[in-house]
């Protein structure tokens, strides 16, 4: 039974082709360049020196940089010679349903390797930008749990494609969960055979109910393999799921706290304006000044006593 392996783009379009040409490109300049760069010490120390830096890079990312700088076509071919070598298939068995099935998993090892880098890379160009207005829109209730809600997504993501590729490294996929889950009322028509994006959706929605300890029960764990991973999602959700609620209670109570400082100071100004009979024009100035200061003071404030 040949398992379906979802392919989002077409392979002999022009423009996958490209998009592959343009990053295996920028991938082997990176590849060079990087052992050019300076780096950081376990104490903050910028290391510059050539055969310092070259060391710590062979022995860190050049592997996986390396992996995800070989065109697919390449590694595809390695697998196979690997796998005639030591099996001693022969051409014809090779080319079965169950030999495409078995390449198509191995050759995903350059493209997760590439999916890593991405990673690193998004990491290391991440950069604080001191800009105040930024900071201030950066720093809005909103933009702060909209940024936790976002994190929660992406962590959902990766673990749905896990949960997907924990059923493509069954022997028969009709044993997995992707066969298992009906997509009609009638219970006719598998999972198995729908659409990529379908499979995908199925699967990030599995994900998002064991976060969310939910657990409607229409999709479950049978095989060893999805047990284990189940085992592991649940563990990861309850861990990031804890630290999303806690990190969107501190934003909620921490604006409440900063509203109540600001509105003191400003009853603190409004009966200084009128004990010592200030002008309307002036009371205003100094309301609209200590209402826009307050929340810098609200955010650097300390114990007097203690200090």
């Amino acid at each position: 039974i040949e398992f379906h392996i979802p392919e989002p783009l077409d392979a002999d379009s022009n423009a996958f082709r490209i998009l592959d040409e343009v990053m295996s490109a920028l991938f082997w300049v990176d590849l060079v360049l990087n052992f050019f760069f300076t780096y950081r010490d376990h104490q903050g120390v910028e290391i510059d020196s050539m055969r310092l830096i070259a060391t710590n890079y062979l022995t860190g990312y050049f592997a996986i940089n390396l992996i995800a700088c070989t065109p697919e076509i390449i590694v595809e071919e390695i697998f196979d010679a690997i796998t005639d070598s030591d099996r001693g298939i022969s051409e014809t068995s090779f080319t079965g349903s169950a030999g495409i099935a078995r390449i198509s998993r191995l050759q995903r090892v350059s493209r997760l390797a590439r999916l890593t880098r991405l990673a690193r890379i998004a990491k290391i160009a991440t950069f604080n930008i001191k800009d105040p207005n930024w900071r201030w829109l950066w720093h809005l209730r909103g933009i702060r749990v909209l940024n936790s809600g976002v994190g929660l997504i992406w962590v959902v993501h990766l673990l749905a494609c896990g949960w997907y590729l924990c059923a493509s490294l069954h022997h028969d996929p009709n044993e997995t969960w992707v066969a298992r889950r009906a997509v009609d009322a009638a219970g006719d028509t598998s999972l198995l055979s729908s659409k990529p994006e379908d499979q995908w959706l199925h699967s990030f929605y599995f994900i998002l109910t064991v976060f969310t300890t939910v657990g409607f029960g229409d999709m479950s764990a049978v095989t060893n393999g999805e047990i284990i991973y189940v085992c592991f999602t649940q563990m990861m959700g309850a861990v990031v799921h804890s630290i999303i609620i806690s990190e969107v209670i501190n934003i909620v109570t921490s604006v409440d706290k900063t509203a109540a400082f600001v509105s003191k100071q400003t009853e603190l100004v409004e009966g200084f304006a009128e004990h010592t009979e200030l002008d309307e024009t002036s009371q205003k100035l100094m309301t609209a000044w200590v209402a826009f200061s307050a929340k810098g003071w609200a955010s650097n404030r300390y114990d007097r006593e203690q200090m």
